[in-house]
């Protein structure tokens, strides 16, 4: 699926949820992406804007230039187009996050990854938007991302962190703890990813600055409790 490509869909569509005020889009190219992945495309714009209860399946089928029965040949209920949407949206994010980790050079290299991350949520704001919007009024669809995706992201995470530990690169702290802390500064990040930081300027100082303080910590070592020293 490919989630990445940047649709020009998102102008074309108006803030009402009503039918009128949707325009339909000019017509794919044939050899343009496949049926599924259109629907997965205008459930991750609509979804987006207008939330998923008030989205018709009128309205995705007609963003992807289909009938609303060939929708129903994909996708039973709408539903089941939110839970595809996010499941498969976060398992390309669990994909970045085991490549990027894996091909990190050191312990202290997180900069360059938290720069990529800031980018790909930019890129992709409206499937996080719908993640974290919606899991909380869907019980099964939040089921399934702590059980597919968060729990193996935070596995991953703290894996990381206890290897840091072992080598006497990190302090000797809890590493779960430490990684639910990593994993919800990207959760904060993906409702708004443009709020605080709007520019490339921008990103690029916000993701030295959450590295630094990931690390190092805010306060200067002189005035550090002698407790947190003796722990460092």
């Amino acid at each position: 699926m490919n989630l990445r490509r940047s649709l020009t869909l998102e102008a074309r569509l108006q803030t009402s949820p009503r039918d009128s005020d949707f325009e339909i889009p000019k017509p794919y190219p044939r050899s343009d992406v496949n049926i599924r992945d259109r629907i997965l495309e205008a459930g991750q714009h609509l979804f987006a804007r207008h939330g998923y209860e008030r989205t018709t399946t009128k309205q995705l089928a007609d963003a992807a230039q289909i009938s609303e029965g060939t929708f129903f040949r994909y996708f039973e209920h709408k539903k089941d187009l939110l839970v595809a949407l996010v499941s498969e949206g976060w398992s390309m994010l669990l994909t970045d996050l085991l490549m990027e980790l894996s091909e990190m050079p050191s312990d202290r290299a997180i900069a360059p990854m938290l720069k990529h991350w800031l980018s790909h949520f930019q890129v992709q704001s409206d499937l996080f938007r719908v993640a974290l919007m919606e899991v909380q009024y869907h019980p099964e669809l939040s089921a399934r991302i702590q059980s597919d995706v968060l729990s193996k992201m935070t596995s991953i995470t703290e894996a990381f962190v206890s290897d840091g530990i072992a080598r006497g690169n990190y302090r000797n702290l809890n590493p779960q703890h430490v990684a639910h802390i990593f994993l919800s500064l990207f959760m904060v990040m993906g409702l708004e990813p443009t709020a605080f930081h709007t520019s490339q300027e921008d990103q690029i100082a916000f993701a030295e600055t959450l590295s630094d303080l990931f690390l190092n910590g805010i306060l200067e070592p002189s005035t550090r409790p002698a407790e947190l020293l003796i722990n460092a």
